[in-house]
Protein backbone atom coordinates (compact mmCIF):
# COMPACT_ATOMS: atom_id res chain seq x y z
CA UNK A 1 0.00 0.00 0.00
CA UNK A 2 3.03 2.37 1.01
CA UNK A 3 4.63 1.58 -2.24
CA UNK A 4 1.21 2.92 -4.39
CA UNK A 5 1.02 5.87 -2.25
CA UNK A 6 4.77 7.01 -3.23
CA UNK A 7 4.19 6.11 -6.36
CA UNK A 8 0.78 8.18 -6.60
CA UNK A 9 2.54 11.22 -4.73
CA UNK A 10 5.19 11.18 -7.22
CA UNK A 11 2.56 11.40 -9.93
CA UNK A 12 0.91 13.90 -8.58
CA UNK A 13 4.06 15.71 -8.00
CA UNK A 14 5.27 15.37 -11.31
CA UNK A 15 1.41 16.65 -12.63
CA UNK A 16 1.90 19.67 -10.30
CA UNK A 17 5.03 20.56 -12.06
CA UNK A 18 3.84 19.76 -15.53
CA UNK A 19 0.24 21.53 -15.32
CA UNK A 20 -1.25 18.52 -16.59
CA UNK A 21 -2.80 19.33 -20.06
CA UNK A 22 -5.60 20.79 -20.65
CA UNK A 23 -8.39 19.28 -22.39
CA UNK A 24 -8.72 19.22 -26.08
CA UNK A 25 -4.99 20.92 -25.88
CA UNK A 26 -3.43 19.41 -29.05
CA UNK A 27 0.03 21.21 -28.27
CA UNK A 28 1.68 21.48 -24.87
CA UNK A 29 4.77 24.32 -24.62
CA UNK A 30 6.68 24.43 -21.11
CA UNK A 31 8.97 27.72 -20.70
CA UNK A 32 10.97 27.36 -17.47
CA UNK A 33 13.11 30.18 -16.09
CA UNK A 34 15.74 30.68 -13.29
CA UNK A 35 13.60 33.83 -11.98
CA UNK A 36 11.17 33.83 -9.57
CA UNK A 37 7.50 34.64 -11.02
CA UNK A 38 7.47 38.07 -9.80
CA UNK A 39 10.48 38.93 -11.57
CA UNK A 40 9.99 40.54 -15.41
CA UNK A 41 11.14 37.88 -17.51
CA UNK A 42 8.68 35.24 -15.72
CA UNK A 43 6.01 37.89 -16.12
CA UNK A 44 6.70 38.57 -19.57
CA UNK A 45 6.29 34.33 -20.35
CA UNK A 46 3.15 34.65 -18.82
CA UNK A 47 1.71 37.19 -21.10
CA UNK A 48 3.15 34.58 -23.66
CA UNK A 49 1.04 32.09 -21.82
CA UNK A 50 -1.90 34.41 -21.99
CA UNK A 51 -1.77 35.18 -25.93
CA UNK A 52 -0.96 31.93 -27.55
CA UNK A 53 -3.51 30.02 -24.99
CA UNK A 54 -6.45 32.66 -26.16
CA UNK A 55 -5.37 33.22 -29.84
CA UNK A 56 -5.10 28.95 -30.24
CA UNK A 57 -8.39 28.88 -28.99
CA UNK A 58 -7.51 26.11 -26.08
CA UNK A 59 -5.18 23.71 -28.96
CA UNK A 60 -1.97 25.11 -27.38
CA UNK A 61 -1.44 24.79 -23.58
CA UNK A 62 1.87 27.02 -22.03
CA UNK A 63 2.97 25.85 -18.96
CA UNK A 64 5.37 28.23 -16.95
CA UNK A 65 8.31 26.57 -14.55
CA UNK A 66 9.62 29.49 -12.63
CA UNK A 67 11.97 29.66 -9.60
CA UNK A 68 14.77 27.28 -10.91
CA UNK A 69 12.69 23.72 -10.70
CA UNK A 70 14.48 22.67 -13.80
CA UNK A 71 17.52 24.14 -12.40
CA UNK A 72 19.61 27.04 -12.80
CA UNK A 73 20.16 29.37 -16.26
CA UNK A 74 23.12 27.43 -17.35
CA UNK A 75 21.07 24.06 -17.01
CA UNK A 76 18.19 25.18 -18.67
CA UNK A 77 19.89 26.70 -21.65
CA UNK A 78 21.15 23.36 -22.06
CA UNK A 79 17.88 22.13 -21.55
CA UNK A 80 16.21 24.19 -24.62
CA UNK A 81 19.51 23.06 -26.54
CA UNK A 82 18.82 19.33 -26.37
CA UNK A 83 14.66 20.08 -26.42
CA UNK A 84 14.66 18.61 -22.82
CA UNK A 85 12.11 21.86 -22.24
CA UNK A 86 10.65 23.72 -25.51
CA UNK A 87 11.79 27.47 -23.59
CA UNK A 88 12.92 29.80 -21.49
CA UNK A 89 13.44 32.95 -20.30
CA UNK A 90 16.35 33.94 -18.96
CA UNK A 91 19.90 36.31 -19.35
CA UNK A 92 22.45 36.65 -22.22
CA UNK A 93 23.65 32.62 -21.67
CA UNK A 94 22.42 31.58 -25.30
CA UNK A 95 25.27 34.08 -26.86
CA UNK A 96 27.67 33.58 -24.15
CA UNK A 97 27.46 29.61 -24.68
CA UNK A 98 26.97 29.56 -28.60
CA UNK A 99 27.93 32.73 -30.02
CA UNK A 100 30.66 33.99 -27.19
CA UNK A 101 32.39 36.12 -29.93
CA UNK A 102 28.88 38.56 -29.97
CA UNK A 103 29.01 38.58 -26.15
CA UNK A 104 29.50 42.39 -26.45
CA UNK A 105 25.53 42.13 -26.40
CA UNK A 106 26.02 41.80 -22.41
CA UNK A 107 29.27 43.99 -21.83
CA UNK A 108 29.12 47.32 -20.01
CA UNK A 109 29.45 50.92 -22.18
CA UNK A 110 28.88 48.93 -25.53
CA UNK A 111 25.41 50.38 -26.19
CA UNK A 112 24.24 53.88 -25.46
CA UNK A 113 20.61 52.52 -24.37
CA UNK A 114 18.23 50.27 -25.03
CA UNK A 115 17.39 52.08 -28.55
CA UNK A 116 21.21 51.46 -29.48
CA UNK A 117 20.95 47.66 -28.62
CA UNK A 118 17.57 47.07 -30.17
CA UNK A 119 19.55 48.44 -33.27
CA UNK A 120 21.86 46.49 -33.71
CA UNK A 121 20.45 43.18 -32.34
CA UNK A 122 17.91 43.74 -34.73
CA UNK A 123 20.58 45.10 -37.98
CA UNK A 124 22.88 42.33 -39.42
CA UNK A 125 24.94 42.28 -37.06
CA UNK A 126 22.54 40.79 -34.50
CA UNK A 127 21.14 38.21 -37.45
CA UNK A 128 24.44 36.81 -37.39
CA UNK A 129 24.82 35.99 -33.41
CA UNK A 130 21.06 34.57 -34.01
CA UNK A 131 22.14 32.54 -36.35
CA UNK A 132 25.09 30.95 -34.52
CA UNK A 133 23.02 30.72 -31.61
CA UNK A 134 20.72 28.80 -33.90
CA UNK A 135 23.49 26.81 -35.40
CA UNK A 136 25.61 26.15 -32.57
CA UNK A 137 22.83 25.77 -29.49
CA UNK A 138 19.75 24.72 -31.61
CA UNK A 139 18.32 27.38 -30.02
CA UNK A 140 16.20 30.05 -32.27
CA UNK A 141 16.05 33.46 -30.04
CA UNK A 142 12.49 34.88 -29.91
CA UNK A 143 12.39 38.19 -28.26
CA UNK A 144 14.53 41.05 -25.85
CA UNK A 145 13.32 41.76 -22.68
CA UNK A 146 14.59 45.80 -21.31
CA UNK A 147 15.59 45.16 -17.55
CA UNK A 148 16.94 48.19 -16.87
CA UNK A 149 20.22 50.66 -17.08
CA UNK A 150 23.22 49.44 -14.43
CA UNK A 151 23.43 52.11 -12.30
CA UNK A 152 26.75 52.67 -9.39
CA UNK A 153 25.81 52.29 -5.75
CA UNK A 154 28.40 53.76 -3.21
CA UNK A 155 28.95 55.15 0.20
CA UNK A 156 30.76 58.04 -1.13
CA UNK A 157 29.47 60.83 -3.93
CA UNK A 158 30.59 58.82 -7.33
CA UNK A 159 30.13 61.57 -9.75
CA UNK A 160 33.46 61.03 -12.27
CA UNK A 161 35.71 58.81 -12.61
CA UNK A 162 38.37 59.68 -10.14
CA UNK A 163 35.57 59.39 -7.58
CA UNK A 164 35.93 55.24 -8.32
CA UNK A 165 39.67 55.04 -7.97
CA UNK A 166 40.46 52.52 -5.42
CA UNK A 167 36.92 51.64 -3.81
CA UNK A 168 36.30 47.48 -4.00
CA UNK A 169 33.82 46.97 -6.50
CA UNK A 170 31.60 43.96 -6.34
CA UNK A 171 31.00 42.34 -9.51
CA UNK A 172 29.60 39.37 -11.19
CA UNK A 173 32.13 37.00 -12.08
CA UNK A 174 32.66 37.99 -15.58
CA UNK A 175 36.22 38.81 -16.94
CA UNK A 176 34.82 41.42 -19.62
CA UNK A 177 32.86 43.65 -17.07
CA UNK A 178 36.16 43.38 -14.52
CA UNK A 179 38.21 44.62 -17.56
CA UNK A 180 36.38 47.48 -18.01
CA UNK A 181 36.00 48.62 -14.47
CA UNK A 182 39.39 48.18 -14.03
CA UNK A 183 40.17 50.21 -16.64
CA UNK A 184 38.37 53.39 -14.56
CA UNK A 185 39.86 53.04 -11.76
CA UNK A 186 38.14 50.55 -9.65
CA UNK A 187 39.70 47.10 -8.04
CA UNK A 188 36.57 44.94 -8.84
CA UNK A 189 35.67 42.01 -6.48
CA UNK A 190 33.90 39.36 -8.55
CA UNK A 191 31.49 38.28 -5.70
CA UNK A 192 28.34 35.90 -6.25
CA UNK A 193 25.06 37.84 -6.46
CA UNK A 194 23.76 36.15 -3.67
CA UNK A 195 26.61 37.31 -1.48
CA UNK A 196 26.38 40.69 -2.18
CA UNK A 197 24.06 42.45 0.54
CA UNK A 198 26.95 40.73 2.84
CA UNK A 199 29.91 41.64 1.15
CA UNK A 200 28.74 45.48 1.09
CA UNK A 201 27.36 44.97 5.06
CA UNK A 202 30.70 43.44 6.17
CA UNK A 203 33.39 45.88 3.75
CA UNK A 204 34.26 43.33 1.75
CA UNK A 205 33.29 45.44 -1.18
CA UNK A 206 32.63 48.95 -0.87
CA UNK A 207 30.49 49.75 -3.88
CA UNK A 208 28.30 47.92 -6.09
CA UNK A 209 26.20 48.06 -9.53
CA UNK A 210 22.96 46.79 -10.95
CA UNK A 211 19.98 47.39 -12.66
CA UNK A 212 17.54 49.27 -10.59
CA UNK A 213 15.37 46.35 -9.56
CA UNK A 214 18.32 44.27 -8.19
CA UNK A 215 19.50 47.47 -6.15
CA UNK A 216 16.15 47.66 -4.88
CA UNK A 217 14.99 44.09 -4.27
CA UNK A 218 18.45 43.29 -2.39
CA UNK A 219 17.88 46.29 -0.01
CA UNK A 220 20.81 47.65 -0.68
CA UNK A 221 19.69 51.07 0.84
CA UNK A 222 20.53 49.67 4.06
CA UNK A 223 24.56 49.27 3.16
CA UNK A 224 24.66 52.27 0.52
CA UNK A 225 24.03 55.90 0.89
CA UNK A 226 24.24 56.92 -3.17
CA UNK A 227 23.47 55.60 -6.50
CA UNK A 228 25.40 57.07 -8.92
CA UNK A 229 23.37 57.24 -12.22
CA UNK A 230 26.12 56.07 -14.80
CA UNK A 231 23.92 54.01 -17.01
CA UNK A 232 26.78 51.91 -17.86
CA UNK A 233 25.26 49.22 -19.39
CA UNK A 234 22.02 48.10 -21.10
CA UNK A 235 20.49 44.86 -19.00
CA UNK A 236 18.55 42.58 -21.04
CA UNK A 237 16.78 39.22 -20.53
CA UNK A 238 15.43 36.82 -23.61
CA UNK A 239 12.95 34.83 -24.47
CA UNK A 240 13.97 31.53 -26.58
CA UNK A 241 12.91 27.96 -28.27
CA UNK A 242 14.57 25.07 -28.71
CA UNK A 243 14.57 25.53 -32.77
CA UNK A 244 13.92 21.93 -33.61
CA UNK A 245 10.52 21.87 -32.19
CA UNK A 246 9.77 24.98 -33.53
CA UNK A 247 10.77 24.19 -36.86
CA UNK A 248 8.24 20.84 -36.38
CA UNK A 249 5.21 22.87 -35.74
CA UNK A 250 3.40 24.12 -38.79
CA UNK A 251 3.62 27.48 -40.29
CA UNK A 252 -0.23 28.84 -38.70
CA UNK A 253 1.50 27.78 -35.25
CA UNK A 254 5.33 28.69 -35.98
CA UNK A 255 3.79 32.64 -36.29
CA UNK A 256 1.54 32.76 -33.42
CA UNK A 257 4.84 31.85 -31.30
CA UNK A 258 6.43 34.73 -32.67
CA UNK A 259 3.80 37.05 -32.51
CA UNK A 260 3.03 35.96 -29.23
CA UNK A 261 7.04 36.51 -27.91
CA UNK A 262 6.85 40.02 -29.69
CA UNK A 263 4.42 41.47 -27.85
CA UNK A 264 4.98 39.85 -24.96
CA UNK A 265 8.90 40.82 -24.30
CA UNK A 266 7.34 44.47 -25.73
CA UNK A 267 5.00 44.15 -22.43
CA UNK A 268 7.76 43.40 -20.68
CA UNK A 269 9.83 46.25 -21.67
CA UNK A 270 7.37 48.55 -21.14
CA UNK A 271 6.35 47.27 -17.42
CA UNK A 272 10.28 48.06 -16.85
CA UNK A 273 10.44 51.36 -18.65
CA UNK A 274 7.64 52.40 -16.56
CA UNK A 275 9.00 51.26 -12.91
CA UNK A 276 12.36 52.10 -13.57
CA UNK A 277 12.14 55.60 -12.42
CA UNK A 278 9.90 54.39 -9.77
CA UNK A 279 12.22 52.61 -8.06
CA UNK A 280 14.67 55.42 -8.02
CA UNK A 281 12.54 57.33 -6.00
CA UNK A 282 11.65 53.95 -4.24
CA UNK A 283 15.74 54.45 -3.28
CA UNK A 284 15.33 57.73 -2.44
CA UNK A 285 12.95 57.60 -0.25
CA UNK A 286 14.40 54.77 1.98
CA UNK A 287 17.31 57.34 2.33
CA UNK A 288 19.69 57.06 -0.58
CA UNK A 289 20.98 59.89 -2.40
CA UNK A 290 20.63 59.93 -5.71
CA UNK A 291 23.40 61.80 -7.99
CA UNK A 292 23.82 62.83 -11.41
CA UNK A 293 27.37 61.78 -13.47
CA UNK A 294 29.34 62.57 -16.03
CA UNK A 295 28.67 59.46 -17.92
CA UNK A 296 29.92 60.14 -20.57
CA UNK A 297 33.43 60.39 -18.75
CA UNK A 298 33.02 57.51 -17.41
CA UNK A 299 32.40 55.90 -20.82
CA UNK A 300 35.17 57.23 -22.13
CA UNK A 301 37.57 55.83 -19.07
CA UNK A 302 35.97 52.10 -20.13
CA UNK A 303 36.57 52.79 -23.93
CA UNK A 304 40.59 51.46 -24.12
CA UNK A 305 39.13 48.54 -22.60
CA UNK A 306 36.13 48.04 -24.56
CA UNK A 307 37.97 48.70 -28.15
CA UNK A 308 40.75 45.82 -26.59
CA UNK A 309 37.58 43.27 -26.03
CA UNK A 310 36.85 43.78 -30.07
CA UNK A 311 40.26 42.65 -31.07
CA UNK A 312 40.83 39.74 -28.03
CA UNK A 313 37.20 38.79 -27.24
CA UNK A 314 34.64 40.02 -29.85
CA UNK A 315 36.45 39.93 -33.61
CA UNK A 316 33.40 39.32 -35.61
CA UNK A 317 33.02 43.76 -35.30
CA UNK A 318 34.04 46.18 -34.42
CA UNK A 319 33.40 49.17 -31.73
CA UNK A 320 33.25 51.91 -34.22
CA UNK A 321 30.82 49.88 -36.14
CA UNK A 322 28.52 48.97 -33.25
CA UNK A 323 28.74 52.82 -32.50
CA UNK A 324 27.74 53.94 -36.14
CA UNK A 325 24.17 52.51 -35.51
Amino acid sequence: MRKWIGRIGVLLLLLALMGAAAYGAELEIGIASAFESEHVLVKSAAKFKEIVEERSGGRIKVNLFPGGVMGGEEQITEAVSIGAVEMQVGGGLPIYYFAPEYYFFDTPYVFRDFDHYMAVWDGAIGQEAKQLIEANGNTKMLGVVYRGMRQFTSNKPVRVPDDVKGLKLRLPMLETWVAVWQAIGASPVPIPLHELYTALATGVADASEGDMEQLWSHKLYEVQKYISLTNHHVQTGNMSICADFYYSLDEDTQRLIDEAAKEATEWGTQLVLEREQQLIENMKEKGCTILETDAEAFRQAGAPAVEKMFTTHFPVTTWDEINKY
